[in-house]
């Protein structure tokens, strides 16, 4: 597997993860196997990419799935939905999708395992960098 480590961006195989310059953390799923599976150890793999990107700052999440195949197993679902350095980065989540299986996917998720964060389900990404925007602002207290 293919892992390319920069200052604001990191590839771990078909994802990328980036810190944009109004400060939402972008996460973008490439994999185009409908089989494949996420496991424990990628999920590991996303969550320090994460942290390394973050810094320990909270942001919003902007995880565009646009064009992603497979699922993710239990285990490593909820190694990321339980992670503690997840928890105090994640201010919210934006999905982008363009499949109704993945939105069904997305909501599944957000049901069973992460109720608690803010988050919006878009096929706009334009308007999930807005809603991301917004709620770094709520955040923070600013306009």
């Amino acid at each position: 597997m293919k892992i390319i480590i920069k200052e604001d961006y990191i590839e771990v195989g078909p994802t990328s993860f980036w810190l944009d310059p109004d400060g939402i953390l972008n996460c973008r799923f490439g994999n185009e196997n409908p089989n494949y599976q996420l496991d424990t150890f990628i999920s590991k793999l996303y969550i320090k990419a994460i942290d390394k990107l973050c810094k320990g700052k909270p942001v919003p999440i902007l995880i565009d799935l646009r064009g992603a195949k497979g699922t993710f197993s239990k285990e490593a679902v909820q190694e990321f939905a339980q992670s503690a350095l997840i928890k105090a980065v994640r201010i919210s989540e934006a999905f982008v999708y363009d499949s109704f299986k993945m939105k069904l996917l997305i909501l599944s998720y957000k049901r069973i395992y992460n109720q608690f964060t803010p988050y919006e389900i878009f096929i706009d990404i334009q308007l999930a960098q807005g809603y991301c925007l917004l709620k770094k602002n709520e955040f923070y207290g600013s306009n």
